[in-house]
């Protein structure tokens, strides 16, 4: 559900939902793997159609032999604390990936060099396809940030910077300034970690504009508030020893 009043222009948004990070925001162990990193950027991204599009990336080829991918990045690009983003980021997050023993699965990566600021080399052991899905998932974090703290204390290139998180309770966070995309419409969005009746009744009290209700809700008629369906996707898997 999503408020309703089209006339009244505002910059911050309040949402309620239900799936706090347990382990943070560190793209390195996994944070972003199914959808936007919010606080960083991938070297590639999807549009509302799904097909492949540059991000941080303005180009990137494939060895014929299918073992080497090469990806130039833009020279535009700053974090969020105006430090500039380079090769030896991008370097730095896919290493630091690679030995995390997370979901990420890059056994298959045998090393990635930089080649120059601006550009980076990814070799593999063996051909894969798919190794694309791994450009376009893994957030770039900066290396002259990173700790063990760093999912608490995330700072990225993304539309958006941390800066509030009240485990268990919200999140807020602002437009990045240095972005460079596309200006977020909002400037502020507030995060409420919620359990499926509590997000029903604040969107009652009209605490929050958008909330995610079960099915047995969307037939509830709320003022101020309009009920918008949204195709997903819902997956099943049956995992083999192997």
């Amino acid at each position: 559900m999503a408020g309703a009043a089209d006339t009244i222009k505002k910059d911050t948004l309040v949402l309620a939902i239900d799936g706090e990070p347990d382990d943070g925001f560190d793209p390195t162990t996994g944070w972003g793997q199914y959808g936007s990193p919010l606080f960083q950027s991938t070297l590639l991204t999807r549009d509302e159609d799904l097909n492949i599009k540059n991000d941080l990336a303005t180009n990137y080829e494939v060895s014929e032999d299918g073992l080497s991918w090469t990806v130039e990045i833009r020279d535009d690009v700053k974090f969020s604390d105006g430090q500039p983003l380079t090769a030896e980021d991008v370097v730095f997050t896919f290493e630091k990936a690679k030995t995390s023993g997370s979901v990420l699965d890059l056994n298959n990566l045998s090393k990635v060099d930089e080649v120059d600021p601006h550009t980076i080399q990814f070799t593999l052991q063996q051909p894969e396809i798919t190794f694309i899905y791994q450009l376009t998932s893994i957030g770039i974090v900066p290396k002259h940030h990173y700790s063990d703290m760093y999912q608490e204390d995330p700072i990225g290139s993304g539309p958006y910077k941390l800066v509030q998180w009240d485990k268990g309770q919200q999140l807020i966070v602002e437009e990045n300034p240095h972005y460079y995309g596309k200006k977020p419409y909002f400037k502020q969005l507030t995060f409420l970690f919620l359990s499926e009746d509590a997000a029903f009744a604040a969107a009652k009290a009209g605490e929050v504009d958008v909330v995610s209700v079960p099915p047995t809700f969307a037939k509830e008629e709320m003022a101020g508030m309009k009920v918008i369906n949204v195709e997903s996707v819902d997956n099943r898997g049956l995992p083999f020893h192997m």
